[in-house]
């Protein structure tokens, strides 16, 4: 399972890495939009990271506009995104509501917590990998690929 988390604070993103290397087969990180943005032009002919997590509030910048920069790549159409944040306000799940790949969630707190996420997204991430488009799976609450599990 590949993973691409976009995050930009160095703590967090030294403790997510250890926490997501023990789950994910492969684990890229970007620290800005711009960095994501490479990454995903790279990616564009070659395979898709099966998962991206990607932190809403990035130094200046929105992790929805890595969320843009995925969908207008028809590669990238169907990969599940996970947006989090701190504190998800209605305006970040607002923007996810019309994609059916896309779901907003609150940042873990505490290890064990965030080890919970992390095995969740793992799960996702071999599901998307595998699935095709009438293959649903479950985040949390959410229904990837508009179906009913």
């Amino acid at each position: 399972m590949e993973l691409l988390l976009v995050e930009d604070d160095p703590l967090q993103e030294a403790l997510y890495r250890r926490v997501f290397e023990r789950v994910v087969d492969r684990l890229h990180i970007a620290g800005s939009v711009a960095d994501a943005t490479s990454f995903i032009e790279a990616a564009a002919t070659g395979r898709a990271p099966d998962v991206v997590v990607v932190d809403v509030m990035l130094n200046l910048e929105s992790g929805f506009d890595v969320l843009d920069v995925l969908r207008r790549l028809p590669h990238f159409a169907t990969v599940p995104v996970v947006v989090w944040s701190t504190s998800v306000r209605p305006e970040y799940v607002e923007r996810c509501r019309f994609d059916e790949h896309c779901v907003v969630v609150s940042k873990p707190f505490g290890i064990d917590e965030l080890a919970a996420f992390a095995s969740e997204i793992a799960t996702v991430g071999e599901l998307a990998a595998g699935s095709t488009a009438a293959r649903p799976f479950r985040f949390g609450d959410h229904d990837f690929g508009g179906f009913a599990t």
